[in-house]
C-alpha cells in the first residue's frame, strides 16, 4: 500500500501501510518532503496498516521527526501496532515519538 497524504487544516496526515521498508520508506520520505516543501510543520503518521518495519522505515520516521523539529513543528504517531511499539522500545526510539490511538486524537493534540 503506498503512502497517502491528506490534510486536516494545517496538519498533514501521512498514512503508511504494508511492510514499512525499502520502497515504502522511500515513498514515505518523498510524500513527507512534498508536505514539508508546501509549508507543513506538523505531521501525523498513521501506522495501523503496517505489517512490519525495518531499519529504513525507522530511519524515515526519525528523519521526519528531526526535520519537523528543525522547522519548529511536531510529529505524532497514530494507530501504532503492538509489534512496532516493541520495536520502538527495543531501539529506544519510543521516547522520541508521541503515540495516539487515532488520527483524530493525534490531530487534536497538535491544535
Amino acid at each position: 500500500m503506498p503512502t497517502t497524504m491528506t490534510s486536516q487544516g494545517e496538519i498533514t496526515v501521512l498514512t503508511v501501510g504494508g511492510y514499512f521498508a525499502g520502497p515504502e520508506s522511500s515513498a514515505f520520505r518523498s510524500a513527507a518532503q512534498r508536505a514539508l516543501d508546501s509549508g507543513t510543520r506538523d505531521v501525523v503518521v498513521e501506522l495501523s496498516g503496517i505489517t512490519g518495519v525495518d531499519s529504513t522505515g525507522l530511519e524515515a520516521l526519525t528523519w521526519l521527526q528531526r526535520t519537523c523539529l528543525e522547522r519548529l513543528g511536531m510529529v505524532k504517531l497514530a494507530g501504532v501496532p503492538d509489534a512496532l511499539e516493541r520495536v520502538l522500545a527495543l531501539t529506544r526510539l519510543s521516547s522520541q515519538f508521541d503515540g495516539h490511538w487515532s488520527v483524530d486524537e493525534a490531530v487534536a493534540s497538535l491544535r
